[in-house]
C-alpha cells in the first residue's frame, strides 16, 4: 500500500552550515494505554503535529510533522550560520497536543558527539521524577526503546558543522535513486535476517491517506527474505557461496526487477533485491524492525516455503481488501486470500504461518503496515533507519 510517490521529498539542504537532521521520535509514552486499548489510544493526537526546533546564536528553526506514535519527520532539516565559538545549542521538542507531554529542553554541546552519525536523545518529561534538576539532558548512543521509560521519548538525530565535507568523506550520506542530486542517509543492514520487516514512508496522496488513517508514520511493509539468489545456467552463472537479502512485497506497479522473475510482473507479489529496492525507493523513509528472537530452523523452512510459493502464484495486488480496510475495518471480510494480497496483509500470512504470531494476531486483512510493526514476535526490538532522504 502506498509505496509509489507523486510529490518531490528531497529538502533545500545548504553546504557550509550548521545542519541538524531530525529522523524521528520513539514516543510510545506519549500514548497512555496503548496496551489496552490501541485502536482508541492511537488517535490521541490526531490532527496535531510534532515539532523540534534548535536555538543557536539568538535564531530559532523548527520543524514538524504529524504527530503519530514513532513520528518520522519528512524533509527534518534544520540549518544554522556555524560560528566557530559558539558550541552549544538547545534542542526542544514540543508538540500542538494539548494532552502531550511537556519536555525539557535539551542542551546540545557539538563538541561532545560524533557528526554524520545517528544521535539518540533520550529527552524528559517536565515532570519526571527521574530528573530532579529538570535538566532532561540524557544522551543514550545505541539505547533500547526499554530504556526511555513512561516519563520519556529518544529523539534520533543527526549534525555536521559542513555537509559538504560530510558528502566527500564518504560516509552514511550518498547518492540514491541513481542521482547524484539525491542524497539520503544509509545505514548498514547485513544483519537483517528471515522474518524482519522492511517498513516505507511513501510520499504519494494515498501514502498520507494511509499514514492519517492508521495514525502511524509508514504506508507500506515488505517482509526479508535471506535465500541464495536465482541462477541461470544458461548464462553461465556460478553457484553463489552466500545467501543474499532479499524483501518480499505485495505491491502496485514498479520499475524495479524481480530477479526470480524471467520477465518483470507490474503487481502483486514481487521479491526484490534489498540493496537495490532501499536505494531506489521513491519515498522519504525505510526503517526495518528485526524479529526479537530469530527463527528456529523449523519456522525458517515453514517460512521459506510459504514465501516462495506465494511468489509462484503470482498473486495480485489486492486493491479490493486494501480499500476496505483503509475506508474502514469491517471483521467479516477478514478473509485468507489465496487469489490476492496487499502489502500487511501478505507480512501477516507469511509471519504466522511460519508459526511466530498468535491466533489472536492473524487478522491479515484487517492489519495495517503499522501494526505488523507491533506484532508481539517484534516486541522489545528497536525500530533501524536504513534509508533517509535528506
Amino acid at each position: 500500500m502506498g509505496n509509489k510517490p507523486s510529490i518531490e521529498t528531497k529538502a533545500n539542504v545548504k553546504d557550509g552550515l550548521l545542519t541538524f537532521i531530525i529522523l524521528n521520535c520513539e514516543n510510545s509514552s506519549a500514548f497512555p494505554g496503548y496496551a489496552e486499548n490501541h485502536e482508541e489510544v492511537i488517535k490521541i493526537h490526531d490532527g496535531h503535529k510534532l515539532t523540534v526546533s534548535v536555538d543557536y546564536n539568538g535564531k530559532t528553526e523548527k520543524v514538524s510533522c504529524d504527530y503519530y506514535k514513532n513520528s518520522v519527520w519528512n524533509k527534518g532539516v534544520i540549518q544554522h550560520e556555524f560560528i566557530q565559538s559558539i558550541n552549544t545549542c538547545t534542542i526542544k521538542l514540543g508538540s500542538t497536543s494539548p494532552k502531550s507531554p511537556k519536555y525539557n529542553d535539551f542542551i546540545f554541546d557539538i563538541n561532545q558527539y560524533n557528526q554524520g552519525e545517528i544521535i539518540k536523545l533520550l529527552i524528559k518529561d517536565v515532570n519526571s521524577s527521574s530528573s530532579p534538576d529538570g535538566s532532561g539532558e540524557t544522551t543514550m548512543d545505541g539505547a533500547n526503546p526499554e530504556q526511555a521509560g513512561d516519563d520519556s521519548v529518544i529523539l534520533n538525530i543527526l549534525f555536521t558543522t559542513n555537509l559538504k565535507t560530510l558528502k566527500e568523506s564518504n560516509s552514511i550520506i550518498k547518492p540514491t535513486r541513481n542521482s547524484n542530486d539525491h542524497l539520503s542517509i544509509m545505514q548498514p543492514f547485513d544483519d537483517l535476517d528471515n522474518g524482519d520487516i522492511i517498513l516505507y514512508s511513501g510520499s504519494s496522496p494515498i501514502s498520507e491517506i494511509i499514514r492519517d488513517r492508521f495514525y502511524r508514520p509508514w504506508s507500506h511493509v515488505g517482509i526479508v527474505i535471506k535465500t541464495y539468489p536465482f541462477i541461470n545456467h544458461i548464462k553461465g552463472e556460478e553457484l553463489s557461496e552466500e545467501p543474499v537479502l532479499y524483501v518480499m512485497e505485495a505491491v502496485g506497479k514498479e520499475t524495479i526487477k524481480d530477479p526470480f522473475r524471467k520477465s518483470q510482473v507490474l503487481t502483486g507479489v514481487n521479491i526484490f533485491n534489498l540493496k537495490d529496492r532501499i536505494k531506489e525507493y521513491e519515498g522519504y523513509n525505510v526503517q526495518a524492525i528485526r524479529l526479537a528472537k530469530p527463527f528456529t530452523e523449523r519456522e525458517k523452512e515453514r517460512y521459506l516455503t510459504n514465501c516462495f510459493e506465494m511468489h509462484g502464484a503470482r498473486l495480485p495486488f489486492d486493491v479490493f481488501q486494501a480499500a476496505i480496510l483503509l475506508l474502514e475495518r469491517l471483521k467479516k471480510w477478514n478473509w485468507t486470500s489465496d487469489r490476492s494480497v496487499f502489502c500487511s496483509e501478505l507480512a501477516t500470512i507469511c509471519l504466522y504461518r511460519a508459526g511466530v504470531l498468535t491466533d489472536c494476531e492473524n487478522c491479515p486483512s484487517n492489519t495495517d503496515p503499522g501494526e505488523v510493526s507491533e506484532f508481539i514476535c517484534f516486541k522489545n526490538s528497536q525500530i533501524c533507519h536504513l534509508k533517509y532522504d535528506i
